[in-house]
């Protein structure tokens, strides 16, 4: 016999154990990362499986918009792990069910072959902003500064910003950071790493042609990290607003395979 209860009910270096313990376990399962998403303003009903002697035997991580008066999904559990809905791994099959494309680059190919690809604008704003500065791993700190600099664009709420100091202590988030000539930071992206797999999760810039430098600068130094893939983002749908198309268009310059996500909702 088992039983299921809540997240909040397992200890949170239990759960992270039984996460890495996973081969199918990634950052989204974390508590760290469901942490951020209860931050974000969604509602956590991740639940466990328990057996009869008390041990967790699988997991399941959901985390969606607070409901109005919807009761809890029954919830789906597999021996030993389902990684749930939120957001399951990258696959080159076929799509299944709902979900979006997205785009990964393969770091173990020569990065001749990746510049190659990259849309051939890129290689002229790489240039002119490898004479203008310099790129090194830095410090959650170093992204926030150009958050707080920009107020006018979406930012992390205080919740989110602890959540993500503390992927970053456990070595599951790189920050990449452009300087300028005087020490100043001019851009920064936040790269969710975890066992050979990445994901561009956040960036900021304070010149418009800096990401690209900073995202070429990562593919050539992720795999100093141990990293193979690396997924660069989605890809626009059709009912996707123009903002959102115009940053899935500059993703797609980087080039790289057309993978699929499965969401289930």
């Amino acid at each position: 016999m088992s039983s299921l209860i809540s997240r909040s009910r397992v200890p949170r270096a239990e759960w992270d154990g039984l996460v890495e313990a996973c081969a199918g376990g990634w950052v989204w399962h974390t508590s760290d990362w469901i942490d951020y998403l209860v931050a974000s303003g969604r509602e956590d009903r991740s639940v466990a499986r328990v057996s009869d002697t008390g041990h967790v035997t699988g997991i399941n991580v959901w985390c969606g918009p607070v409901p109005a008066d919807d009761p809890l999904p029954a919830p789906l559990m597999m021996e030993p792990w389902l990684p749930g809905p939120y957001r399951s791994e990258p696959s080159r099959y076929a799509p299944v069910g709902s979900g979006f494309w997205t785009r990964v680059l393969d770091l173990a190919r020569p990065p001749a072959d990746l510049w190659r690809e990259m849309r051939r604008s890129y290689h002229a704003l790489i240039h002119r902003a490898e004479g203008r500065y310099a790129c090194a791993w830095g410090d959650v700190d170093d992204l926030r500064v150009l958050y707080d600099a920009q107020p006018e664009l979406p930012t992390l709420t205080p919740g989110q910003w602890r959540c993500v100091e503390r992927v970053h202590a456990a070595n599951r988030l790189a920050v990449l950071v452009a300087r300028d000539a005087v020490g100043q930071v001019a851009g920064a992206i936040g790269i969710y790493v975890w066992r050979g797999r990445s994901y561009y999760g956040h960036g900021r810039s304070r010149d418009k042609n800096v990401n690209h430098l900073l995202q070429w600068r990562a593919i050539q130094s992720l795999p100093l990290r141990g990293v193979r893939w690396y997924e660069i983002g989605w890809e626009a749908r059709p009912e996707d607003d123009e903002k959102a198309r115009a940053i899935a268009y500059h993703k797609k310059g980087f080039a790289g395979e057309r993978w699929w996500i499965t969401v289930t909702d």
